[in-house]
């Protein structure tokens, strides 16, 4: 079951960009005894590609952090993924570093370069890539999302063909923020999806993992 969060209208030099974003449901056990769950699995997006997408909920309570913007500004900080993913043994950085965009919109940009485990026999994968940020609509509850998206005209780009995904917080209205995280993800390297898919999902769950303390 997804819940629709409708539709974004970003009007630059005359171009129209319709963004449709889905938060699914929680997982019924994501919580119990624990505050973060994950996910992969194998989907065709809406251009019938076959991705690998990976989902990362998390639960933050208010008493740690007061304000939504601390969280954001956790994900946001570039510069500290490699620490946060320092107790990894499946992701290692290169460089991580926040950049911007041209004019006018000047949007966020995250320049990654690191290595990941990667299925036999490559046994190990280098990616070289840059996302830029754009923030999206809101649904009730939900209190900032961004959609990321790789910088087509990247000449450096490696070890990723595809990638995009978005960043939701939610305010349960009590006493937690609720961290829904998406990517499709195509690698760069050939192999099934389905056999490259936990080694998608493992990296981006120990730099959340480390992000948010869990």
């Amino acid at each position: 079951m997804l819940i629709k969060l409708g539709i974004f209208f970003s009007l630059i030099f005359g171009y129209v960009s319709f963004v449709f974003a889905d938060i699914p449901t929680f997982p019924s056990d994501c919580f119990l005894g624990k505050n973060f769950c994950s996910r992969a699995q194998v989907i065709h997006d809406q251009q019938n590609r076959r991705v690998i997408r990976v989902e990362i909920f998390v639960q933050m309570f208010k008493a740690e952090y007061s304000k939504f913007e601390e969280l954001k500004d956790l994900y946001f900080q570039f510069e500290d993924w490699p620490s946060y993913a320092g107790h990894s043994d499946s992701i290692s950085f290169i460089e991580s570093a926040s950049k911007v965009g041209p004019a006018p919109l000047a949007a966020i940009r995250h320049q990654a370069h690191y290595t990941t485990k990667a299925p036999w026999p490559v046994s190990k994968a280098e990616v070289f890539d840059l996302l830029e940020y754009q923030e999206i609509a809101k649904a009730q509850g939900v209190v900032y999302a961004v959609e990321f998206s790789q910088v087509q005209d990247f000449s450096a780009r490696k070890g990723v063909k595809y990638n995009y995904g978005q960043l939701h917080l939610l305010d349960d209205q009590h006493d937690r923020w609720l961290v829904y995280f998406y990517s499709d993800v195509i690698p760069g390297i050939d192999v099934l999806p389905n056999v490259a898919a936990p080694f998608i999902l493992k990296p981006m769950e120990d730099i959340l993992r480390g992000m948010f303390k869990q």
